[in-house]
């Protein structure tokens, strides 16, 4: 659901994967499965994130230019997207990346017992 541009606009694979880090909501459960309490700081991690995304002139994990050319910064500031193997910034766990989530192609980080 968090991929589905008519729910929530601007929230692609990379945004995607930090928010739900950030909010240690596990990106394999469903919707329909999350507290008002988790949807809440799930909404408010993605307002604050794609503000700092912004901020820094998005993320340039491959081949992202802003309008004006040049590299976003946020890469630098990625928690887990893109960070297969690497340690955890809060646990030190490697990070896995996980299978599909209801069949789109999305890659999803996982850090074993950090979520939930």
């Amino acid at each position: 659901m968090i991929l589905d541009q008519s729910t929530v606009a601007g929230v692609g694979n990379i945004y995607a994967d930090e928010c739900l880090w950030l909010a240690k909501i596990h990106p394999e459960t469903p919707a329909n499965h999350l507290t008002k309490r988790d949807a809440k700081r799930l909404r408010d991690t993605i307002i604050e994130e794609l503000a700092l995304a912004t901020k820094a002139r998005g993320t340039s994990a491959h081949t992202y230019l802003d309008a004006t050319g040049h590299k976003g910064d946020f890469q630098n500031q990625l928690h887990v997207y893109d960070r297969k193997g690497q340690p955890c910034d809060r646990c030190a766990t490697p990070i896995e990346k996980s299978k599909s989530i209801n069949a789109a192609p999305i890659s999803v980080r996982i850090v074993k017992n950090q979520m939930r």
